[in-house]
């Protein structure tokens, strides 16, 4: 599964408290990386440190699988490279139970130079592909689900435009309503604690209103499914 996300939809909050469902599931094995500006700016490959992030929570939980990795990388002196790492992983996810991948923040790979234009467009798309692979690393019988979050940009949708897409930035109605409700959920809070001052629910109306009116529908989501990713 693919998940496409514009600027303003929070995406990266939505991911957490997807990984944080996913956690309670011990059914399978949740891996995860935010991949961030910061991260964006060091000196190795975006891949190569999407993949050492996978692979580390992989040996924290599976600490057995550590002999695995001195035995056949770090005595053979291999350098970390991605194509290392993607055979280390390659490896790995058969031996672990039910993979499943969230990646967020892929277009933060892009670099952008003074004027603000962005300097390699193609480094997106190779790290997508690489992303991309991991769903064939694994067995047959438990298939790697992946999804990835990310903001809309044509690099992206271009390389997924032939998977069937689900796109949720056509339900305003429905979109908007979800935004009401959690709004008027959080501040139910408020509510409670200014209940003595006069006309807070008129203010705070307007202001689930306002927060409504602003949001635009600016929660469109794309969905790819080539399987479900809940087990």
């Amino acid at each position: 599964m693919k998940i496409f996300f514009n600027l303003y939809s929070g995406k990266s909050t939505l991911c957490a408290k997807i990984v944080q469902f996913l956690q309670a599931d011990k059914r399978s094995t949740l891996l995860y990386c935010f991949f961030n500006y910061r991260m964006s700016g060091a000196p190795h490959h975006p891949s190569g440190q999407i993949l050492a992030t996978l692979i580390s929570q992989i040996l924290r939980q599976n600490r057995n699988l550590s002999a695995y990795i001195y035995e056949d990388f770090v005595v053979e002196g291999r350098s970390p490279s991605v194509q290392t790492l993607k055979d280390i992983l390659s490896n790995l996810l058969p031996q672990i139970k039910s993979p499943r991948i969230v990646v967020d923040g892929i277009d933060e790979c892009i670099h952008y130079d003074a004027s603000g234009s962005p300097k390699d467009l193609g480094i997106i798309r190779n790290v997508l592909h690489d992303v991309l692979q991991l769903e064939a690393m694994s067995n047959s019988t438990f298939g790697v689900k992946l999804l990835v979050s990310s903001r809309d940009i044509l690099q992206i949708f271009d390389k997924l435009s032939r998977k069937p897409t689900v796109a949720l930035e056509h339900e305003t109605d429905q979109i908007r309503s979800a935004i009401r409700t959690f709004t008027h959920y959080r501040l139910s809070d408020v509510r409670t604690r200014f209940d003595s001052f006069s006309d807070v629910d008129g203010v705070l109306n307007s202001l689930e209103n306002k927060i409504v009116l602003k949001s635009q529908g600016q929660f469109s989501i794309v969905l790819s499914n080539n399987n479900a990713f809940c087990p």
